[in-house]
């Protein structure tokens, strides 16, 4: 698969007209915050006389945002605050909440907790050194990569996760644990505070998010295989979970007297006598292993017509030609090009629109200065 690119020199809005519904898998943006910047382009978005007309604006944008991309798609929005007569408008907020009045799931709060936060000249109120990026999906049945999403956890390979009692660790239900609470098998799910050192400025542009950032979204929202060539639907990975104690319910039992302090005659408890790590070093830490990437195609997709594989049992149905592509991501205010970098240097497909001339030629610049690296096409569109 080679991933293509392209940065459309437009207005936000204008740019997205141009792109077809439901043909991008992620969005990853960040765009202009309110009343601190002029990016010295007309009609630029951030100059708006009120908060409430920003706000507006910006919800225009995304309900075009939200007509390209795919049902299962997912978007992330990375905005920053700002003050007036020394009070907090509560911009990010109030943006997520008129989201979810417009019809956009909102699936989570990430906190960027900046580790190299810029200083702030005031002495009356404590530095801000985090900003908001909200994840949304236009349903709730959305696509994510749960494999993607695993990282590596502070706790070493064998020692407890978490804080409570045995009674507390063998809880089933509504206050079950998962199984890294219990003894830590190297890995955890990702967290929803992410503390990366904020990106250096260049060439003129002063509001760059780091890379990273756009990684991790493209860890949850797309997968290396990519998507089908004729519906985009996303290639989705099959996992299994491998080694391990058995599930909870087979290690867990009513019990008729106390073996463990402040237990009752009716309580569960574990057959290990509460100590859990007993039972991990019996059977071992689990481990998710990807056994096959299987297509997610809607009914009336061609690579459904296959009769031999069904359209299911190849990444690619080589039987009636239907490949894989790369997914695409989206940038509506590519700036100076970071998601495009990184969506290439995973090998995703990216567009990016800008309505500043000059960042518009850096964003490809940044794009181009790596281009060796990445094994892509581009796409010259310098009108929108």
């Amino acid at each position: 698969m080679t991933p293509n690119w392209k940065v459309i020199h437009a207005d936000a809005l204008e740019g997205l007209r141009t792109l077809p519904s439901n043909s991008v898998q992620c969005c990853v943006t960040s765009p202009p915050y309110w009343n601190l910047r002029n990016y010295n382009a007309v009609g630029q978005i951030g100059l708006e006389k009120t908060d409430s007309e920003y706000l507006e604006a910006l919800l225009k944008v995304f309900e075009e945002v939200k007509r390209v991309l795919r049902d299962d798609g997912l978007l992330f929005v990375n905005i920053g605050d700002t003050y007036v007569d020394k009070e907090l408008c509560a911009i990010p907020w109030r943006f997520a909440l008129l989201m979810r009045l417009n019809g956009w799931c909102l699936i989570r709060d990430i906190i960027w907790n900046k580790r190299r936060g810029m200083p702030e000249s005031t002495k009356t109120r404590p530095t801000s050194i985090h900003e908001y990026i909200f994840m949304f999906a236009k349903q709730k049945d959305y696509f994510s990569d749960f494999i993607n999403m695993l990282e590596d956890a502070l706790t070493e390979i064998g020692t407890k996760s978490g804080k409570g009692s045995a009674k507390r660790l063998i809880q089933q239900g509504v206050n079950a644990r998962p199984e890294e609470y219990y003894v830590s098998n190297g890995k955890r799910m990702m967290r929803s505070v992410w503390s990366i050192s904020t990106a250096n400025s260049f060439d003129g542009h002063f509001a760059v998010y780091p890379e990273e950032i756009v990684e991790r979204c493209l860890r949850i929202a797309t997968t290396d295989k990519g998507c089908c060539a004729s519906c985009f639907a996303p290639i989705q990975r099959e996992y299994v979970k491998v080694g391990g104690p058995p599930p909870r319910s087979e290690y867990v039992k009513t019990i008729t007297k106390t073996s463990l302090p402040g237990y009752t005659s009716n309580d569960s408890c574990a057959l290990y006598g509460g100590d859990l790590s007993k039972m991990y070093n019996e059977y071992g830490y689990a481990e998710y292993k990807t056994v096959s990437w299987n297509r997610t195609c809607v009914k009336n997709c061609k690579s459904l017509e296959c009769k031999i594989c069904n359209g299911h049992g190849c990444e690619s149905c080589v039987h009636t030609g239907i490949e894989r592509i790369p997914n695409v991501v989206l940038d509506p205010f590519c700036g100076s090009g970071t998601t495009g970098v990184v969506a290439l240097k995973m090998q995703r497909s990216f567009i990016g629109i800008e309505l500043n001339g000059e960042y518009v030629e850096l964003s490809r610049r940044n794009i181009c200065k790596d281009m060796s690296l990445f094994n892509t096409n581009a796409e010259v569109d310098n009108n929108g």
